[in-house]
This record gives C-alpha cells, structure tokens and sequence, in this order.
C-alpha cells in the first residue's frame, strides 16, 4: 500500500468512528418517543385518575395523569433522564429498564405502542 491509499483508509475509518459513533442521542433513541403506562388497581382507591403515564423524549420524560381512555388529565413532574448499565436513571434515580417493562416509584408500567400525540384531548 502506498502512503495515499494508507492516509485514505485512516480518514476513512475515522470518519466513520467520528459520525457513527455511540452519542448519547442514539443511545436514548430506545426510548425517544416512547410511552409507558400504568393502570392503578381498584383497592389502590385513587379517584382523580385511572392510571399514569412516563411519556420519553430525547433527555427529558414527562410523568402524567391518565384518565380509563389514556388521555392526558395532567402533568405531574418533569425528569431528565438517561440510560445506564441495565436500567435508566430518572431523575436522580435508577430504575430497572427491560424492553417492555420499567420499574419506576416501585410499580411496574409497561410499554405502549402509544404516542404522546394520541393521549391529548382534541376538540
């Protein structure tokens, strides 16, 4: 190999390292956009909501209110979060992360094929 082809190869390869690389945005892309639910039990006796919702976006997830039609009754907190080892740490916390279920504030919701646009009353 000849020093040119050589010097294109490394550039090459760098390149490639530098733009396709791990970032932190394709490492959050699992949960870009995702929605997570819960449903609250009868004996659990809440009565202003039916359920929760972690809706994610790129560093941020908005935790919700939930009427039995999942839609938005009102916004609860807003967390930054990011992923960690087997989990995601939101807030300040590290909750268990698997690709249907999370464990957050110790109770289980479970992944939707829901978007945050379909949960927002429309008139």
């Amino acid at each position: 190999m000849n020093v040119k082809t050589t010097t294109l190869i490394l550039v090459t390869l760098l390149g490639i390292l530098f733009l396709g690389g791990c970032s932190e945005e394709q490492e959050s892309s699992f949960l870009d956009n995702s929605v997570w639910i819960r449903q609250f039990k009868q004996e659990e006796a809440i009565t202003d909501a039916a359920g929760a919702a972690l809706c994610f976006g790129k560093k941020q997830v908005e935790y919700y209110a939930i009427d039995s039609d999942f839609k938005i009754l009102r916004l609860i907190d807003v967390f930054d979060y990011h992923l960690q080892d087997e989990g995601v740490v939101i807030g300040n916390q590290a909750y268990k992360l698997t690709e249907h279920t999370l464990m957050f504030d110790h109770r289980m919701f479970y992944r939707t094929d829901k978007h945050i646009e379909d949960m927002v009353w429309h008139e």
